[in-house]
């Protein structure tokens, strides 16, 4: 979990302990699915962003080996 993912847990769980009535019941529940889903993509970027980051260092190892040229 991810520093971005935990503020928006805590954020779910404040909101999760809020009592509602009538018509708020159906927007807290949005609200909370809204939540969960960017709880999910934040997940997904940061994984992107690390594959990214492994990606990049990977390159710049094998640009490190290669030999230079005399010419």
């Amino acid at each position: 979990m991810n520093d971005i993912q935990k503020k928006i847990e805590e954020a779910h769980r404040m909101v999760s302990v809020i009592a509602v009535s009538g018509d708020a019941v159906d927007v807290m529940a949005g609200a909370r699915i809204k939540l969960k889903e960017a709880f999910q993509l934040a997940g997904d970027k940061s994984a992107l962003w690390e594959a990214h980051k492994l990606a990049e260092q990977e390159k710049e190892k094998k640009k490190e080996k290669e030999p230079v040229g005399d010419g």
